[in-house]
């Protein structure tokens, strides 16, 4: 706050105490008047200044840039797709197994939410991946 804009703000502070009461509805507008300008003069040196530059996002699709090479990401999603095929793959065996009387279980239900909280838990890692800057 500029130092004119203080002496306003402490001028109507003391204004109020000589008054008293009978004057705070006077004392209050114009300290808001003074306020509200304060705040207009900084609201237009902000507009006024250049916006920060902001590096532009990729749209889908898109190749990474230059400096970046996309190998990384690659190799990310093919591993993790094997990995998350292999983990599934042994879900679903160990959900089929043969028990001790030659009776064989079927997966249910838990083995399949598990088999789906794998693959998005894949999905999130390769998003945030591909999306870091």
């Amino acid at each position: 706050m500029e130092q004119h804009a203080r002496d306003s703000v402490a001028a109507a502070a003391a204004v109020h105490q000589e008054l008293g009461r009978d004057y705070d509805h006077a004392v209050a507008e114009s300290l808001i008047e003074r306020i509200g300008e304060e705040i207009d003069k900084r609201v237009d040196a902000r507009l006024a200044a250049p916006a920060p530059r902001r590096a532009p996002r990729r749209a889908a699709g898109e190749l990474a840039p230059a400096g970046r090479s996309a190998w990384p990401a690659v190799i990310l999603g093919l591993g993790s797709m094997t990995i998350g095929a292999a983990l599934s793959g042994g879900i679903v065996a160990a959900g089929s197994a043969i028990g001790p009387s030659g009776v064989i279980h079927r997966f249910g239900a838990d083995q399949v939410l598990l088999i789906i909280v794998l693959w998005v838990i894949i999905a999130v890692i390769n998003v945030a991946f591909a999306r870091r800057p």
